[in-house]
Formats: C-alpha cells, sequence, structure tokens
C-alpha cells in the first residue's frame, strides 16, 4: 500500500461517515440479526446496532432521521470515555509543545 492509498478499514469508514443511507443500511444489517440471534426487542437490537456503529466506525447513527431510539447506557459511556480520552491527549500534546519552545 502506496502513502497515497487509503487503508479498506480508513476507506469504509470514511463512506459510511460521509453517505447516511450507506451508514442506514450497514446499521440495519446489523440490528437485525442482532434481533433474530437473541430474541431481544426491536428497541435494543438497535440500540446494540447503533453502538456497533459508533464503536467500529465512530458513525453516530442515533442522529440519522430513521432511528427512532435513544443510545444505550453502553454507547453514551463509552462516548463520553472516548470525549475525555481526546481531551486528555490535547491537553498532553499542548503540554509537549509548550515545553518544546
Amino acid at each position: 500500500m502506496t502513502a497515497e492509498t487509503q487503508h479498506p478499514y480508513a476507506a469504509l469508514t470514511d463512506v459510511i461517515n460521509n453517505d447516511p443511507e450507506y451508514a442506514w443500511a450497514l446499521f440495519c444489517n446489523m440490528a437485525v440479526p442482532v434481533m433474530d440471534a437473541t430474541g431481544c426487542s426491536h428497541q435494543v437490537a438497535n440500540e446494540a446496532g447503533a453502538h456497533l456503529m459508533q464503536h467500529l466506525f465512530g458513525c453516530d447513527i442515533t442522529t440519522h432521521p430513521h432511528y427512532k431510539y435513544g443510545k444505550s447506557g453502553a454507547q453514551s459511556y463509552a462516548e463520553m470515555r472516548i470525549a475525555m480520552d481526546k481531551a486528555e491527549d490535547a491537553e498532553i500534546a499542548a503540554q509537549a509543545t509548550d515545553h518544546a519552545r
């Protein structure tokens, strides 16, 4: 793979995050098997699928107009932890930049 070529996972993630209908189709193809395999409710399957989309692709499908439920506690917690980690990383980078001057 050359420097100009995007890794296939990164390319897929970009498509998912930039094409809401593609993201919705992928989400549905995650949520339905969860419901079929576990016998859980439509809501729980959708919350699980939404969490998978966030976890695997950084895509918040709960903002899509077709999505009817909220976020699971697991997704909300994961998003909070990711935001905290990003803030911490930015603070560390800023401190490193200040020390380098």
